[in-house]
């Protein structure tokens, strides 16, 4: 659920946290931090093309791309007598 709240404040453009597996910006140390960053959610701007597709290159995501998360829907519907287990 944390991960949906995240993007959805990310696509408000409102602050939120963002998971970072590497130090890989400008000046890093580019080491592994595997840590969650608060970000501002202020957006850069650009009026130039190219510098735009720049940026399009460079967004981030909140959360690595290569974990899946398991879906919580229930296949069928339960019974009031289920055990949770």
């Amino acid at each position: 659920m944390a991960v949906t709240v995240m993007s959805g404040e990310k696509n408000a453009k409102r602050p939120h946290m963002r998971f970072i597996s590497y130090d890989s910006g400008a000046n890093g140390s580019h080491q592994k931090i595997y840590g969650w960053v608060n970000v501002d959610g202020k957006e850069l701007v650009c009026t130039d093309k190219d510098e735009v597709k720049l940026l399009e290159q460079m967004k981030m995501s909140i959360f690595p791309s290569d974990i899946a998360w398991k879906s919580f829907k229930l296949e069928k519907r339960r019974s009031r007598f289920d055990i949770i287990k």
